[in-house]
């Protein structure tokens, strides 16, 4: 049984636009939301956090890596414009029996419909949450899906 968590960064800093900006105030806040929303509704063990190489999905997975004792690792696969099928298959050669991922509002929504086998395309806004169930031979089952983790 495979859990995958995806996670839409957070709230991005908008008074500078350059492509690769961290998070807002707001953003930060909600990292610290989704921190907390994570370690009250899932487990903190067999985890692998990854993230996309843009520094507001970096930024947004930090509180959690520090809550966790892990570092996330940057992941090409998992940047903006990425193929949902390609990062699909690579989710599925993850060892981890947690795989945390944390990507773009342009890919998380297609990668959904994919983990759930075509059944659901959902709408992450920033700093979503959903958790994925797999297991072989088992339909894909979404236990968990919430818009604004701590209700911000």
């Amino acid at each position: 049984m495979k859990t995958i968590v995806l996670i839409r960064h957070a709230h991005r800093d908008t008074a500078h636009r350059e492509e690769d900006n961290g998070l807002s105030e707001k953003g930060e806040k909600q990292a610290v939301q989704i921190r907390e929303h994570y370690l009250t509704y899932l487990g903190t063990e067999k985890i692998a956090l990854h993230t996309s190489p843009k520094r507001r999905c970096r930024q947004t997975l930090e509180p959690l890596a520090k809550a966790l004792g892990l570092k996330p690792e940057v992941q090409p696969v998992l940047d903006e414009g990425a193929d949902p099928e390609l990062v699909a298959r690579w989710i599925e050669k993850q060892a981890a029996e947690t795989v945390v991922i944390c990507s773009h509002g342009d890919i998380l929504p297609d990668l959904s419909r994919v983990l759930l086998g075509g059944r659901l395309r959902l709408n992450f806004k920033k700093s979503s949450m959903a958790v994925i169930v797999t297991a072989p031979g088992e339909i894909p089952e979404l236990t968990h899906f919430v818009q604004k983790p701590g209700g911000a």
